[in-house]
């Protein structure tokens, strides 16, 4: 075999090569960002139900039947954190001025009461209630007994220009139709 014909064969090896290890990388950074968004799933699972729990725990205190997980109220609870994130604000009625029950319409949440708990910068779902059993407002939405229904949303604002970040939680209330 000629050194050109040996050169050209060691090139297109070496190219098989970088292109199966690319390959293989490719492989391996899907499955791990696969493993982590079903983590960031598990621990929102894992987080709805300990402060539901905590929640559970209060009511039950004031002899409060508890409130059940409702997937539409989870829904308007998150998409009320993601307008937050979205849109740089942390209050009750968006920029625009409307009212937080446009995240319950947006869900496809039909009701007849409703209410609303934001909490921010707290670590553990422990924090926020015991926060929000301090404030009378926010007492008052957790132990409103005419409220059947709960769902929380979650999300983190990571800061660009260091490593701190900022816990988003809203808890939607509510009485369905």
């Amino acid at each position: 075999m000629s050194n050109s014909r040996k050169r050209t064969v060691a090139i297109l090896s070496a190219l098989f090569l970088i292109v199966w290890i690319s390959c293989f990388i490719t492989l391996l950074v899907q499955q791990v960002s696969s493993r982590s968004e079903n983590q960031k799933l598990e621990d929102n699972v894992r987080n709805l139900k300990i402060e539901n729990d905590n929640l559970k725990e209060e009511r039950s205190a004031a002899g409060l039947n508890p409130l059940k997980l409702n997937l539409l109220l989870v829904e308007s609870a998150t998409l009320k954190v993601q307008d937050m994130r979205k849109k740089n604000y942390w209050a009750h009625n968006t920029p625009d001025g409307q009212e937080p029950w446009i995240f319950f319409n947006q869900a496809g949440y039909s009701y007849y009461r409703a209410g609303e708990n934001l909490a921010k910068d707290y670590r553990t779902g422990w924090f926020v209630i015991e926060g929000w059993m301090n404030s009378p407002s926010h007492k008052e939405n957790i132990l409103n007994p005419n409220y059947t229904e709960v769902g929380f949303g979650r999300d983190v604002i990571y800061s660009v220009n260091s490593a701190d970040s900022t816990n988003l939680l809203v808890a939607h209330y509510g009485s369905p139709y």
